[in-house]
Formats: structure tokens, C-alpha cells, sequence
């Protein structure tokens, strides 16, 4: 009788690695990213885990950093790294480089005095299944975040970033 229950545990103790492994090989990831449009928070070509389960707008809180596709013309890079500022319904605007979500200054504790920009953008509503992107060096990220392109879609993101 101990040698059947032993086998029972030796086969539990299995699955349960086996369900952890497949666990972390379907949720989790490990990648390059590139740029340096999140300096300093992010390194350029620096590896950072990434959690694919946390990609949608329901998932994600403003401050988190994310990893998304756009294609640019021009640019060969089409991955760039983004911190995520406004969820769907939320009003966003810039003023002078700083960006208000819903009437609340936002970013003041994420800029260094470096990379801040003067920039000022009319208000908009983020729309269903998007969210507002802007990326922590704003000038190198100028042409890549919702600045240039608008709110970025939800199919775009590939996997919050773990700081």
C-alpha cells in the first residue's frame, strides 16, 4: 500500500511541475528592448521579463510599462516600449509638455528635466479598447507614442513590461 501511495505522489508532484512550466512558458516572456525611448526607467537593449496574460485595457493601470507594435514609415523598428498614461474613457491633454489625464497632472514625478518637451495637444477621450502611450524620453519618442499616432489599440500591445 505505501508504494501506491508513494507513485500517487510522485505522479501528483509531476503535474504539478509539468502545470508551472506550461504556466510560465504561456504567460511569461523574456525580451530585448530596444530603443532607448524610455530612458532612464529602461535601458536601451536591455532584457526585461514580460507578463503576456496583462495586455489588455481591463489588466493595465496608468504608470505601467508596456511593449507595443506600430509600424512607422521609415523606421525599421516596428517593437517600442511605452509607459501606458490613460485607459479607455479617460480625457487627455498636453500642456506645455506636461500631460493631464482627466484634469490631474500625471507624468510630473516620471520626466527628468531632460527630455521634457513643450508640446501641447487639444484634449481627446481615449476610445474603447485603447490606451494613451507616451514614452518617458519625449523627445526621442516623439514620433512613435499616441503623440504622433493617437491612442494606440489594444491588439497592439504585446505584454506589460515587469520593472
Amino acid at each position: 500500500m505505501n508504494e501506491l501511495v508513494l507513485r500517487f505522489v510522485k505522479l501528483g508532484v509531476g503535474f504539478v511541475f509539468a502545470w508551472v512550466l506550461l504556466y510560465a512558458w504561456t504567460s511569461c516572456g523574456f525580451r530585448k528592448i530596444p530603443g532607448g525611448e524610455m530612458a532612464p526607467t529602461l535601458k536601451a537593449e536591455s532584457f526585461k521579463w514580460l507578463l503576456l496574460d496583462e495586455r489588455t485595457p481591463e489588466r493595465l493601470r496608468p504608470g505601467d510599462v508596456v511593449l507595443f507594435e506600430y509600424p512607422v514609415v521609415g523606421v525599421p523598428q516596428t517593437t517600442f516600449a511605452g509607459r501606458v498614461m490613460a485607459l479607455p474613457g479617460d480625457r487627455v491633454k498636453m500642456v506645455s509638455g506636461s500631460c493631464y489625464v482627466n484634469g490631474e497632472q500625471t507624468d510630473a514625478s516620471l520626466l527628468n528635466a531632460a527630455s521634457k518637451t513643450d508640446e501641447t495637444l487639444e484634449e481627446i477621450v481615449v476610445p474603447r479598447d485603447c490606451v494613451f502611450i507616451l514614452m518617458d524620453n519625449r523627445k526621442v519618442g516623439a514620433k512613435f507614442d499616441s503623440r504622433a499616432h493617437g491612442p494606440i489599440g489594444a491588439g497592439a500591445i504585446i505584454a506589460k513590461i515587469k520593472i
